[in-house]
This record gives structure tokens, C-alpha cells and sequence, in this order.
């Protein structure tokens, strides 16, 4: 008699752990077919057969404030999620990053005796390191993407694993400008400058409008070029309609949906909302300015908290400051205009710190990263319940 499929439950609150999720499920069937998906995630999940008891989009907030207006819908579906580990406990809990969520759940998980992997650390090397002490409790084992972060959890005593980052399996290969926007069937010789606010929308409401007027500025300066906004996935045009209201001359501004790689490859210089998409950008070998405002409260006890000096996560992949960060008070559209206005008017120094950029792959480990966590986590399975999940290459 064949032993019953292993029923995992991943819970993913954010577009990027959507996204991530949803290639991790893939190379989790890849390895056993017959594999139950539940949790919590968005439309990349659902698309790869997961079934949802809560929607990210919900989820996906950032600072204290926003935190507190969307508190009714996060504890819904950590109730929902924490029903679900002591009703009917799944072989197997896979968390992805959100760690305020995610470490609570852990917990209750311990409880329930339901192994966790944690795919993609908390970013205790940014501030909050106690928060070891509580994964080195409740997490059999947490897999992460940047090398560094190991020898942290190793020397807690940690359970973990480098898997390489999902950026290397996810990103084409980079091409020069020119030939990106061939591609994309635009003019290869006119500059594009690429605006990027962030994904949700209060992220939106507080960095699109002053990113616009730094096009508008910048237009005034330099003459005319292309300006582009990839469109996140969790966000639509109309989001965009109110800020671009009254521009008609100033300054014209593409949104562009679907593609969002292949457009970055496009862009001379970018703004970028400080996150994830710093690392995309850098990879991709965009020169950039790291962006990024937020509450005064919440950007008091960061500051406080923080055991770092960037906030860009490719400065801090880097090791040093290899692009400008303008934060906070710094956030202005002046700034910002003067920022792009460098990069745009020295073309050899742009050309060798995208050579940089590119170059911070080969420091990422190798492409293969969710096929290694795909197995990393069958690992914890096979060691819960020995005989019962098949072995795979």
C-alpha cells in the first residue's frame, strides 16, 4: 500500500514570497507529484494548484502604521493558518520571509509537533538579532538565500542551509541598453530612465509623486528621454491615474505591464524604492538610486534598531556603498534629479559600476536555488517521518 501523499502547508505573505512560492511548489512536484498544497499566498500560488485560505494581497503592509489598519485581515489568516495546524496537522510547514507573521506561526507549529523549514531569513543582520534565539527554537531548519547569513545561523546553533538566491533563476541574462530596447521593439538610442515606487500602495503614495517631479526636473535639465514604470504585479494602472494627472507636457511617463525584467534591461538609470527590486535592478546591471520614506515613528525605531549603515540591498550584498541612497529628509525630487543627472552625464562611469553590478551574481551562489530547497525541505520530511516520503534524486 502506497504511503499517503505528504500535505505541506506554505504560507507567503508578501508578491515576492508569492512568487517565490510558487516556484518552490513547482520544484517540490517535480520531486513527488502526488504532494497536497494549502496556505497562504497570491495568484502565482493559486495558478501552481495551492489552496489558498488567505490572499497576501491582504497582508502585504510596511511600516507600524499600516500595520495597525490592516490588523483585523492579518489576524484573520493567522487564525485561519494556526485552525489549520491543530485540526489537521500537515506533514510539513513552509515559511517564506514575512517573519513578524511567520515566527509567531512557527510557534504555533512547535506546539502542534509540525516540522517548519524557513525559506528566506528574517533579515536579522539588519536589526532585531534576538530573533535567532526564537528561529533557533521553533525552525528544524531555515534556508537561506544570501551567503553571509549561514555562518549567523551556524553559530546559533541553526539548522541551515545556502540554497543560492532565487534572483539568479528568475533573471534573464543582462543586455546592454540598446539592445534591451530593440527587444521591446522601442528606439535603441533614446535614454530611458526607469521609476520604481514599490509594489503596494501606500509604498505609491509615498514615493510616485516625488519620483515624478524628479522626471520633470530632470526633463528640464537634460532634454527629452523615456520614462518608465514597471507596474507591479499587485498593483494596476488605474493606481497609478491620480499622480499623473496634469502632466500633459511636462513630463509623459510609461507604465508597462508584464515584462518587468526585460524592461529594467532597458534603463540607463533608475530610482528604486529601497528592497528587493535594488537587487534586481543591480543584477540586471541598471545604475540606480536607492530611494526610500516612511512614517517618522516607524523610521525612528529603525534607525534605532538597525546594525547596518545601507538600506539597499544591493549595498549591503555589496559590502559597500556602490550606489547612492537617499533616505528620509533625503528623499526629495532635487536630489533625486541630481542623482539620475550623474549617472546620465558620465557615461564611462556608469558603464564600469554597471560592470560592478552585474558582478555581484557570481557572489549569489549558483542558479538551482529552488530545486536545492526543494529538497532541503524533503529532507525534514524524510526525518519526521522516515519510510514514509520516498526518497528522489
Amino acid at each position: 500500500m502506497n504511503p499517503p501523499a505528504p500535505r505541506i502547508l506554505l504560507v507567503a505573505g508578501e508578491a515576492s514570497g508569492d512568487l517565490y512560492g510558487s516556484l518552490l511548489v513547482r520544484a517540490l512536484r517535480k520531486q513527488e507529484a502526488a504532494t497536497v498544497f494549502t496556505g497562504i499566498g497570491g495568484a502565482r500560488m493559486r495558478e501552481e494548484g495551492v489552496d489558498l485560505f488567505a490572499d497576501s494581497r491582504d497582508l502585504a503592509v510596511v511600516g507600524l502604521t499600516e500595520v495597525l489598519s490592516h490588523y483585523t485581515a492579518i489576524r484573520a489568516a493567522f487564525e485561519r493558518a494556526k485552525t489549520a495546524l491543530r485540526r489537521s496537522p500537515p506533514d510539513l510547514l513552509i515559511l517564506i520571509d514575512y517573519p513578524d507573521f511567520n515566527l509567531r506561526l512557527a510557534r504555533e507549529a512547535r506546539h502542534a509537533g509540525v516540522p517548519v523549514v524557513y525559506f528566506i531569513s528574517p533579515q536579522v543582520w539588519v536589526w532585531r538579532r534576538s530573533r535567532v534565539r526564537s528561529i533557533a527554537q521553533r525552525v528544524d531548519k531555515i534556508l537561506v538565500i544570501l551567503p553571509f547569513e549561514e555562518a549567523i545561523y551556524r553559530e546559533a546553533g541553526v539548522p541551515v542551509e545556502f540554497v543560492g538566491h532565487p534572483l539568479l533563476d528568475i533573471l534573464p541574462p543582462p543586455l546592454e541598453p540598446g539592445a534591451a530596447r530593440i527587444a521591446l521593439g522601442w528606439d535603441p538610442r533614446q535614454r530611458v530612465v526607469g521609476l520604481l515606487p514599490g509594489s503596494r500602495r501606500k509604498e505609491l503614495q509615498t514615493h510616485f509623486p516625488v519620483m515624478v517631479e524628479c522626471a520633470r526636473m530632470l526633463k528640464e535639465r537634460i532634454g527629452s528621454f523615456r520614462c518608465v514604470v514597471p507596474v507591479a504585479s499587485t498593483l494596476t494602472r488605474g493606481d497609478f491615474e491620480p499622480y499623473l494627472k496634469g502632466l500633459a507636457g511636462a513630463i509623459e511617463v510609461h507604465l508597462v505591464e508584464g515584462r518587468p525584467w526585460e524592461v529594467l534591461g532597458t534603463m540607463d538609470a533608475a530610482v528604486v524604492k529601497s528592497g528587493t527590486a535594488t537587487l534586481e535592478a543591480a543584477l540586471m546591471g541598471i545604475p540606480l538610486v536607492v530611494a526610500y520614506r516612511t512614517s517618522l515613528l516607524t523610521y525612528a525605531l529603525a534607525s534605532r534598531l538597525a546594525h547596518v549603515r545601507d538600506v539597499g540591498l544591493v549595498n549591503i550584498v555589496a559590502g559597500k556603498r556602490l550606489v547612492p541612497e537617499l533616505v528620509q529628509d533625503d528623499f526629495t525630487a532635487a536630489n533625486l534629479a541630481d542623482a539620475l543627472q550623474e549617472i546620465l552625464a558620465h557615461p564611462d562611469r556608469a558603464r564600469e559600476l554597471r560592470e560592478k553590478l552585474i558582478g555581484l551574481r557570481k557572489s549569489l551562489g549558483e542558479p538551482g536555488c529552488f530545486e536545492r530547497a526543494a529538497r532541503a525541505a524533503r529532507e525534514v520530511l524524510r526525518a519526521r517521518s522516515p519510510g514514509a516520503i520516498p526518497e528522489h534524486d
